[in-house]
């Protein structure tokens, strides 16, 4: 197991937990105010979101069963 690649896999994922909440809040706050800006910015959260997510995903699994040494 690659202590150093879990990490960074945990940090990913930290980041991704982080666009939880701040998609969230910006979606209500958009839809609550009708503006069409913090929508879009809302989406591009989401984006980001799922980009950290599946980059963590990813870095922890290969911290558990890559084989590379």
């Amino acid at each position: 197991m690659d202590k150093q690649k879990l990490a960074n896999g945990m940090m990913w994922i930290s980041m991704s937990i982080f666009f939880i909440f701040t998609a969230a809040m910006t979606l209500y706050i958009a839809d609550s105010k009708d503006n069409l800006f913090l929508k879009g910015l809302g989406i591009f959260f989401i984006l980001c979101l799922f980009f950290f997510a599946y980059k963590g995903l990813k870095t922890t699994l290969d911290a558990f069963f890559d084989n590379e040494k």
